[in-house]
């Protein structure tokens, strides 16, 4: 008998296993594989941890089979309109699938279709992304003057202190008729007051004018370090001596009928108490003499000291007369005062315009409508101040006018003889009026909009009340307006003559509470997805940064999607940084009451109410435009309840089926019948007499077909673009008498593989004259066409051998690890074999045993480089599919007419899954030392919201398996921790160990994480 050496100083050690990412690996023994190997594995896979779970089921897609025997072809007939439609081959017939719902918006006369609200879809065509609107167009042919005495350049905008930053000046033209200096320009020299003098000291400074006291000895000049309108301005000295202190202008001529408004602008550096004298803006000792006023005070107030203000005198000549300016120093001014005086105008009006030493042009501010104005429904918002109270104005002045040649359209101002006050009119008839009153730079808020109810007009004067009425008139502006004038006509008549502020223009009817909140708000109006048009005028007439603009969709028809509650949108867009886009969508079931937009989810999905009728809405914002979001495509996809239908009958009932799409035409082979095809409505034969064939393939716009009965090792390929173009000469022999036969086609690398039994080839080129075939691998092919496809940058086959990789070089076994499985798989029916590349795995279909169908699934994953397999799945043909904005993988049925959506639930179409693994034999280091066990811990949880349960059992030294034990897991991921007693399963003493792990909860899932193992080495056999 042995005997037993005994270790000294044993100590537990523990063994712990938390990866199983290794995978199945049946090729060696049991003892030698790695640590995260596992010796079986069924229906399990593992995270990105190497963590064990349980593999999800399949559900079917159709309520019952649509034939009786094994589906023999599967394919997503897909076409450029969107429209999606699965096609199945099963007993003589094909079959086809309710097209899901689709609606396609890439071009850019799919996106004009819709409503453009601040958008742009011409200048990159087939985008949607925020506009720049036309800026608008100033025109004034002269110089002008601010009001504070900067003169602006021809054509160029006068920018005032506005309601919310700066505003725009809108302002007639006028003529300065003075025939003198106006602001002291031509004037030269100083006058120093003599008090002894009675009769009075003049001093000629030129340019018309006379500096003149008496009894004081006040100085009067002509300051040249700067005036209000130039660099000159006649100035008031006091030095405190008492008496007349004047300048007085040469004579000026007036018109007996004619109406005068003079104005002269005047500063004083600090206030006075004594009184001021008003000037004369015309005098004649014998005749007509007209004071000037100062409507804001005069230049010596307290409130007024360093401002310049204005002196203004209207009135109307009573007969021919000559007369002159008298401007005048205080006569009692305190010494130090000193008062300044420029910019003297005469105008031939009855109220005065800014000042201008000549000539100035009408000003006129015009916007284009194009894109703009939506006749039919708008609102035009915006903030002005008359330069003048409303007594003061004439009739129909214009705050704004909607250009055409058939009548006015616009806002404007009457004075108190009529009683419009504020009025909106359209096409010189319907109108609205507010009978508000205002006074001289009152700022007041317009507003108009053209409802569905009728015309409104809102007024709101120097935070009054706001005014709003309306009408019941609902007929648009007349078709030829073309422009929007601010401020005045197209001629630049009947002004304003004031500033306006803060202009918004929209495609919506704003509500009333829109409207209120925009006059209370005390805020810039803000630019969202409605407005069209948004001027500031803060300093320029360039738009803001921050910009809004949307776009709807046409109507789109849904009544005949049976599940209006599947919608889903995918989009195409471009988000840089200080942008947004959103999508909404409104529903309606008579296309006149529609529900509220409401935003699609995070996965597209859409959240409206279902109903018939559906519009999309995309809103796009920037802050720093002209960076903007960008729309490409959109598309709407509704699923509906899958329903086959037959396409076609007396077809042959055995043959396996293969398709290809080219020109928007789906093509159909199966080596027996004559190759047929479908546009979606019209099925026929092929035309320009193909070859029969098994196998078909589009490749560089040209049709290529192989497997013909009678020559198996012959491609043949059709006109460029054309596949019912087919001269004869168009074919190439693959091998010729090699003795195989062609078995399928992959792509790779821009060049067609061809696959036979027992070798690959590769086509390069795109014609026939520049066409060359090339042998890459000897030995092996492919032993069947749908075991071919693409995974990464390779190609994946099912050889004689197992499974390769080809890269379009070499060629590598990558099924070496399951060599035993590899094996006992039924080697006369792998031309059954069906693969598939979806989410980083290779799911490869195989009839196992003796079956002569389809019964287990390889499963290779590639991030891990490890396999898995899939048993209880009876796959012909797997197909990627589009539900619900997102792929998933279907597969056809080995036993009847039937599809499946593979990844659903725990459960195999209500069957039970039997899921298990089976770890490596470990010998904890030393195969021939014995080891007392002395805890085993389990560490698993649920995947779903329920317990499920695990039985463990053992192997221990290659015995038989050990009675199992149950252990619970955790609902919603929670860990679940489980000690297992090693007596009570019979695992004490031992040199070796395996683990079993069976999922035995139905429609559930579970995790297996880890598995620790407590031993203490006890001694070697010797």
């Amino acid at each position: 008998m042995p005997q037993q050496q005994k270790t000294p100083f044993a100590k537990k050690q523990y063994k712990r296993v938390i990866d199983f990412s290794g995978g199945l690996n049946n090729k060696f023994s049991p003892f030698l594989i790695k640590d995260n190997e596992l010796t079986d594995i069924q229906n399990m896979n593992f995270d990105e941890k190497g963590t064990l779970k349980t593999r999800n089921g399949y559900i079917r897609h159709y309520s019952s089979p649509f034939a009786a025997g094994p589906v023999r072809g599967l394919y997503n007939y897909r076409k450029s309109d969107g429209t999606s439609r699965l096609i199945m081959a099963a007993d003589d017939k094909l079959f086809y699938d309710t097209p899901h719902f689709y609606k396609l918006y890439d071009t850019q006369a799919d996106f004009d279709a819709g409503t453009k609200m601040n958008v742009d879809t011409a200048s990159s065509h087939g985008d949607v992304k925020l506009a720049n609107p036309s800026t608008p167009t100033f025109t004034r042919d002269s110089v002008a003057y601010k009001t504070d005495g900067t003169q602006v350049a021809s054509g160029t905008p006068r920018f005032e202190t506005g309601k919310f930053g700066k505003a725009i000046m809108v302002e007639e033209g006028t003529t300065n008729i003075f025939p003198h200096s106006k602001s002291f320009e031509e004037c030269s020299g100083t006058h120093i007051g003599d008090p002894s003098n009675s009769n009075g000291v003049t001093t000629d400074v030129g340019g018309g004018w006379k500096l003149a006291t008496h009894y004081n000895s006040a100085t009067i000049k002509i300051s040249e370090d700067g005036g209000l309108f130039g660099s000159k301005r006649l100035s008031f000295i006091h030095d405190g001596s008492s008496g007349w202190k004047g300048a007085i202008s040469s004579a000026w001529s007036i018109v007996a009928g004619k109406t005068y408004t003079v104005t002269v602008w005047a500063r004083a550096n600090q206030a006075s108490t004594k009184s001021f004298s008003n000037g004369y803006a015309f005098y004649n000792y014998s005749g007509q003499k007209y004071s000037f006023t100062w409507p804001d005070g005069y230049p010596t107030d307290s409130q007024n000291v360093g401002k310049w203000v204005r002196g203004i005198c209207t009135f109307t000549a009573t007969a021919d007369e000559s007369g002159r300016v008298y401007l005048y120093g205080l006569t009692d001014g305190e010494a130090g005062l000193i008062i300044d005086y420029d910019g003297l105008q005469v105008e031939q009006k009855p109220y005065a315009t800014s000042f201008i030493d000549g000539t100035r042009s009408a000003e006129t501010l015009t916007i284009p409508t194009a894109g703009v104005l939506n006749p039919q429904e708008y609102t035009v918002e915006m903030w002005i101040r008359p330069s003048r109270a409303r007594s003061a104005y004439l009739n129909y002045e214009r705050v704004i006018e909607f250009y055409g040649t058939s009548g006015f359209s616009g806002v404007w101002l009457n004075n108190p003889s009529n009683s419009d006050g504020i009025a909106f009119v359209k096409n010189n008839g319907p109108k609205v009026s507010a009978n508000a009153n205002w006074n001289a730079n009152d700022w007041i808020f317009v507003a108009i909009s053209q409802k569905s109810d009728g015309m409104h007009l809102w007024v709101g004067v120097a935070g009054s009340q706001l005014i709003h009425v309306s009408n019941t008139n609902t007929t648009p502006f007349n078709a030829e307006v073309t422009k929007i004038l601010l401020g005045s006509n197209i001629y630049g008549n009947q002004t304003l003559n004031g500033l306006i502020d803060d202009l918004r223009i929209s495609s919506i009817a704003r509500t009333d509470e829109e409207i209120s909140d925009a006059y209370n708000s005390g805020a810039s109006l803000p630019w969202d997805e409605y407005t069209t048009y948004k001027l500031e005028f803060d300093g320029n007439l360039n738009f803001s940064n921050t910009r809004a603009g949307s776009w709807i969709s046409d109507v789109i028809d849904i009544s005949s999607v049976s599940d209006k509650t599947s919608g889903m949108i995918e989009q195409v867009i471009n988000v840089p940084a200080n942008t947004s886009l959103s999508i909404y969508t409104s529903t309606s079931a008579d296309k006149v009451t529609w529900s509220d937009w409401a935003l699609v989810d995070s996965t597209g999905h859409i959240l409206s109410p279902a109903n018939n009728y559906l519009k999309i809405k995309v809103k796009f914002t920037t802050t720093s435009f002209p960076t903007t979001p960008t729309l490409s495509l959109l598309r709407v996809l509704y699923d509906n309840t899958p329903v086959a239908q037959t396409l076609a009958t007396g077809l042959s009932a055995t043959a396996r089926y293969q398709f290809a799409t080219q020109n928007d035409i789906l093509f159909i082979v199966n080596g027996e019948n004559v190759n047929k095809k479908w546009d979606g409505t019209t099925f026929a034969d092929q035309a320009g007499s193909p070859p029969i064939a098994k196998y078909i393939r589009v490749h560089k716009n040209r049709m290529f077909l192989a497997g013909n009965p009678t020559n198996p090792s012959r491609l043949y390929f059709s006109e460029l673009g054309d596949p019912e173009n087919w001269p004869v000469l168009y074919f190439i022999d693959i091998g010729k008498g090699d003795g195989d036969k062609i078995t399928g086609f992959g792509v790779l690398l821009d060049n067609l593989v061809i696959f036979k039994t027992n070798s690959i080839w590769v086509l390069q080129g795109d014609s026939p004259s520049n066409f060359v075939l090339r042998k890459v691998v000897d030995g092996y092919g492919s032993v069947s066409q749908t075991s071919i496809t693409n995974v990464k940058e390779t190609l994946t086959a099912f050889t004689k051998d197992g499974v390769f990789f080809f890269d379009g070089v070499r060629s590598a076994l990558a099924s070496e690890k399951i060599e035993k499985t590899i094996k006992n798989l039924n080697k006369s029916y792998l031309s059954l074999a069906s693969a598939v590349f979806f989410d980083n795995k290779l799911y490869i279909a195989v009839p196992e045993g003796d079956s002569m169908k389809n019964n287990l699934v390889l499963v290779f994953d590639t991030l891990r480089t490890a396999w898995t397999l899939y048993r209880g799945i009876p796959v012909s043909e797997w197909v990627v599919w589009r539900k619900y904005n997102q792929d998933i993988l279907l597969f056809s049925s080995s036993e009847t007419g039937q599809v499946y959506e593979f990844g659903v639930g725990y459960s195999d179409d209500g069957n039970p899954i039997e899921a298990y693994f089976v770890t490596k034999h470990f010998d904890f280091g030393v195969i021939e030392q014995k080891k007392l066990v002395r805890s085993l811990i389990a560490a698993t949880s649920s995947q779903v919201s329920a317990d499920t349960q695990f039985s463990i059992s053992f192997f221990k030294d290659q015995e038989p398996e050990t009675p199992s034990i149950t252990i619970n897991s955790s609902a919603n991921g929670k860990l679940s921790v489980t000690r297992i007693i090693p007596s009570v399963v019979g695992v004490s003493m031992l040199r070796t160990l395996a683990i079993k792990g069976k999922h035995v909860s139905a429609d559930k899932g579970g995790y297996f994480y880890s598995v620790t193992i407590e031993f203490t080495p006890k001694g070697v056999l010797i």
